[in-house]
């Protein structure tokens, strides 16, 4: 093998029928990190045409509504943490939906290890810090009008 072959592993790529690329490329120089939380669907729909009007992705909306959330603190002029429900649940050995779906919120590395160190500090979980700032974000920054 020669030394200036690249030795590393190429990603997978989609192709469709036609031989194409499926998909977006992705071109991001930092990796992300997930964060999890559940929101009521009509308010994760809310987020969606938010995000069609304001930003280019929903990835950069979630990521500055996590950077101003943290910003200006609304917990501390008494917004009270909502702490999100199951997506499913149990009744009679059967599976039932609640209306809740789950969503990956994606994070700079930086951002979710500073999220991870306030949310210990304030003895709460990540998804119910998310949850919370999605809700003021809908609520506050940008309601329905």
């Amino acid at each position: 093998m020669a030394d200036n072959e690249d030795t590393a592993t190429p990603k997978r790529v989609t192709l469709s029928r036609r031989a194409k690329q499926v998909g977006r490329p992705q071109s991001r120089f930092n990796p992300m990190k997930v964060v999890q939380t559940r929101v009521p669907v009509p308010m994760y729909k809310y987020c969606k045409m938010v995000q069609a009007l304001r930003f280019h992705s929903l990835t950069a909306m979630f990521a500055d509504m996590v950077m101003q959330f943290r910003k200006e603190k609304p917990w501390e002029h008494g917004l009270y943490w909502r702490r999100p429900k199951a997506a499913v649940t149990y009744r009679d050995e059967s599976l039932g939906k609640t209306g809740w779906t789950q969503i990956n919120i994606h994070l700079d590395e930086k951002v979710k290890d500073d999220v991870e160190l306030l949310c210990k500090s304030l003895d709460i979980s990540m998804a119910t810090f998310c949850y919370t700032a999605i809700y003021w974000w809908i609520e506050y920054v940008y309601p329905n009008k």
